[in-house]
């Protein structure tokens, strides 16, 4: 059974008690017969009208699912009106898709009746679950950093630290508090991208672990005192009390967090106090009785990732001039220094495990994102790219002048330059994959085509 049909109903209530928001699921099984195998799956609540998105990320070809999951499939996005309708959509047409491997299995057996006793040992189904969410995560900061450094470009600095920190967290049978980062830079160089990429790499190199979930709280939105109710649940007399929240729902479905409070300084005070209790004590207060019957929710299996636009340019300035970024201990004086003089509470401050500072991108960090930002914006049409011609990659950064505002305008132009060629290729046979070839404008062809082209002399090696 895929992760995001066995959990679709209780993810899409619990987006839904939280005023909205989305989920992904990636890497997951697709039907039998499909193609590509595995896709991702993301599940969205929309805030406002609340209605209910299921998306498949790129494009599946799938002959042996009815008319409605091929459509699905095929169109990569279906809406439902509310969180009832999609529920039960999802129940009548993936959980019996799902199934069907397992329920042919009886064809053929008549007049024979099995109890749910005799199919497995649930008392070892139970030993299994409490060891996995027990099960202390021993990692190689080595290979954190290998797996982190292919899709954060630039950072060779950071990586190295930000993997020991996070092996060391993961490796604490009993850790008292969360593991707390801070992490400070200029924007679109990658601090968001390594938040994200956290889960994905404890995951891949522990697949038999109960992994990290990820949420990214933009700061921005708890400017209010009131807003402090939206983490972590109205009280009992108030308005909202048992509509969810979005902080402790997520640490309750998952102590093993990795939490993203993005620009924390545009939070407001008591928002910060209801933090820096969680990151002294590892716990959190809630308005309503956990599982367990109390009302507090253990964080200290969680990582607290902190973001800021104060002073980042200023404290790269001041660690380029001191050639400092390489001395962790340099870096961690010079923000601590930095960001108390901008304002933030130095209880906050006091409160931080590790300082990383991120570098502007370079040349041939910016050339390795734009090709990966050009193979992911193929996947949203559902086409695969094999080769992207170095020309192609340099037309796209020749398209913005500037760098101080990191990797995202090159993400845009991409799409500027390409958007229309990935709709036409999307036409063909997506199960071939495709390369990109300079040209005015370029073209995407498949690869059994390309024979001819890359055998002209040029010689030039492209992008893959």
């Amino acid at each position: 059974m895929a992760e995001f049909v066995d959990q679709f109903t209780r993810v899409v209530d619990q987006l839904s008690r939280s005023g909205g928001g989305r989920v992904e699921f990636a890497d997951q099984p697709m039907p039998e017969g499909a193609n590509p195998v595995r896709a991702s799956v993301t599940v969205i609540v929309d805030k406002a009208s609340k209605f209910v998105a299921l998306k498949v990320r790129p494009r599946v070809h799938c002959d042996s699912a009815g008319e409605e999951v091929r459509q699905w499939l095929h169109h990569t996005e279906c809406r439902f009106p509310n969180s009832a309708v999609a529920c039960s959509w999802v129940t009548a047409n993936l959980l019996t898709l799902y199934a069907q491997p397992a329920s042919s299995v009886g064809h053929g057996v008549s007049g024979q009746a099995y109890s749910n006793d005799s199919l497995t040992d649930v008392d070892a189904v139970e030993a299994l679950r409490s060891r996995t969410e027990d099960q202390v995560i021993h990692l190689k900061a080595e290979d954190v950093t290998r797996e982190l450094g292919r899709e954060v470009f630039g950072q060779d600095h950071v990586l190295p630290s930000l993997a020991e920190r996070i092996v060391r967290h993961l490796a604490r049978r009993s850790p008292r508090r969360p593991c707390t980062l801070w992490f400070a830079g200029t924007t679109g160089v990658g601090k968001t991208k390594s938040a994200e990429v956290l889960p994905k790499v404890i995951k891949c190199l522990m697949p038999e672990g109960r992994g990290y979930a990820t949420t990214r709280l933009d700061m921005s939105e708890y400017g209010e005192a009131h807003r402090r109710s939206q983490l972590l649940g109205a009280p009992q007399g108030y308005v909202g009390h048992g509509e969810g929240a979005q902080l402790t729902d997520a640490l309750a479905a998952n102590p093993r967090h990795i939490v993203l409070f993005d620009e924390i300084e545009k939070a407001h005070p008591t928002v910060l106090q209801t933090l820096m209790n969680a990151m002294d004590a590892g716990r959190l207060s809630t308005s309503a009785r956990n599982a367990s019957g109390t009302r507090e929710i253990n964080c200290c299996q969680s990582v607290f990732i902190f973001t800021s636009n104060l002073e980042n340019e200023s404290l790269v300035d001041e660690a380029t001039r001191q050639d400092a970024f390489d001395d962790p201990a340099q870096i961690d004086q010079l923000c601590r220094r930095g960001l108390h003089s901008a304002g933030i509470a130095p209880e906050l401050i006091g409160r931080i495990g590790a300082f990383l500072l991120f570098k502007p991108l370079s040349e041939r960090a910016m050339a390795h994102v734009v090709a990966l930002a050009v193979r992911n914006l193929g996947e949203e049409y559902g086409v695969r790219i094999e080769y992207i011609d170095p020309a192609v990659v340099a037309a796209i950064l020749d398209q913005t002048s500037s760098h101080c505002f990191g990797a995202r305008p090159y993400e845009y132009a991409a799409d500027s330059l390409l958007g229309g060629i990935f709709a036409e290729a999307a036409t063909r046979d997506t199960r071939m994959p495709f390369r990109i070839i300079a040209g005015d404008p370029p073209r995407c062809i498949p690869v059994n085509n390309c024979a001819g082209l890359l055998s002209e002399g040029d010689g030039k090696e492209g992008i893959a």
